[in-house]
């Protein structure tokens, strides 16, 4: 019995109480218009990661926490994930230019990227993500769309694959940053709609 096989067996046998096959998906309500969108003008990005969420360092296949991010070099993790989202969202907001000042927020409800553990060992995984956003009057303050719940869970790359990604420039950071930018476009309109649901393994 190879070494590999006895850590599959022990991830199969002990990993398993914190994983589960599920349906997954990106999905958010049509919420925005085109053409209400097209005439926004992006002044202001607000990205809140609360406090109240919880975070875990530990590098298990199943961590259990609000926010998963081993995608870093130790550190806040808030403060990391927080940055990755104002990535996401500035480049989405870089469509919009209209005349209408607006002001975009996003509020952080769960961040869940893969540990090392489960990057490397896992059959298979999911970068599952949620988040409310609205949108303001810069100008006024009033709140011109209500907050709306999105999901951008993507599926993760595992095993050999994972590591052929970071090789080529495909880490779960640049991923998860880009596709988080995808789904706040097509949100707003500006962009295709990644609306999908898939069925895996994931923790």
């Amino acid at each position: 019995m190879g070494p590999r096989f006895i850590i599959l067996f022990m991830f199969l046998t002990f990993g398993l109480s914190g994983c589960i096959t599920k349906v997954w998906e990106t999905s958010y309500k049509d919420v925005v218009s085109r053409s209400a969108a097209q005439s926004w003008k992006a002044v202001g990005l607000d990205v809140v990661v609360p406090q109240s969420l919880s975070v875990s360092d530990v590098d298990r296949l199943a961590p259990f926490a609000d926010i998963v991010w081993h995608g870093d070099p130790e550190g806040d993790r808030r403060s990391q994930v927080k940055k990755m989202l104002e990535t996401s969202l500035r480049q989405a907001a870089n469509n919009l230019r209209g005349d209408f000042p607006v002001r975009l927020q996003i509020e952080l409800e769960e961040f869940h990227a893969l540990s090392d553990r489960a990057r490397l060992y896992a059959p298979s995984g999911v970068h599952n993500i949620s988040f409310k956003i609205r949108v303001y009057n810069a100008e006024t303050g009033r709140l011109l769309v209500p907050s709306d719940r999105v999901r951008a869970d993507l599926l993760a790359y595992t095993g050999a694959k994972a590591l052929w990604a970071e090789r080529n420039g495909q880490s779960q950071k640049v991923r998860i940053t880009r596709h988080i930018e995808s789904v706040i476009r097509g949100w707003l309109q500006q962009g295709p709609d990644l609306r999908e649901s898939f069925m895996t393994f994931g923790l």
